[in-house]
């Protein structure tokens, strides 16, 4: 479950991440995490943008799902002493990136949901350094306009989803389709 945070100056909030596996320099992400037990979409909506930005947000002023995305990533192996949060501890390689094609890998297969919330100001995002963040591996927001994510990053991480640019301005314009449109990885 994710959310596209929106300012009133039409910025997209945006979480950087780089947990190696072949980004060399990460990618920008929308907010959210899982659902857990007992808990709507919605209810998950309004905790994980809480537990990730300080934010309290009405769950009546959450829209959506507005898309969907289904992405499936490598998982270091538990009982491999030598990753660590999806890198290998103490090289500048990626966990996956010197396995051989024959390597069996555990996967994580994520089906996301994305919501919109249209804040009413550009709210201060309090949880970047807090513990949980490092244990995330987020290491820094940024609210991005519709021009910004047409440009791209200045390096080469990425945007997840990466149809991010084409999709954002749907958004702005408050258009969506029901059922949610899948947005791909």
């Amino acid at each position: 479950m994710r959310l596209l945070v929106v300012d009133p100056l039409d910025r997209l909030l945006l979480f950087h991440a780089n947990p190696g596996r072949g980004h060399a320099d990460g990618f920008w992400f929308c907010p959210g995490g899982g659902v857990q037990a007992g808990e709507s979409a919605l209810q998950a909506a309004t905790r994980e943008l809480n537990e990730e930005t300080g934010l309290h947000v009405d769950p009546d002023r959450i829209r959506g799902p507005v898309w969907t995305r289904r992405h499936v990533v490598p998982l270091a192996h538990a009982d491999d002493p030598g990753t660590a949060g999806g890198e290998r501890a103490g090289s500048d390689k990626g966990a996956y990136d010197d396995l051989d094609a024959g390597d069996a890998l555990d996967l994580l297969d994520q089906r996301e949901q994305f919501f919109v919330y249209r804040a009413p100001n550009t709210p201060a995002i309090h949880a970047i350094g807090d513990p949980w963040s490092a244990r995330d591996g987020h290491q820094a927001y940024r609210w991005w306009s519709r021009r910004d994510l047409e440009a791209g990053p200045a390096d080469a991480a990425v945007f997840a989803p990466r149809r991010l640019p084409e999709l954002f301005p749907e958004i702005l314009a408050g258009r969506w389709e029901n059922p949610p449109r899948d947005v791909g990885a």
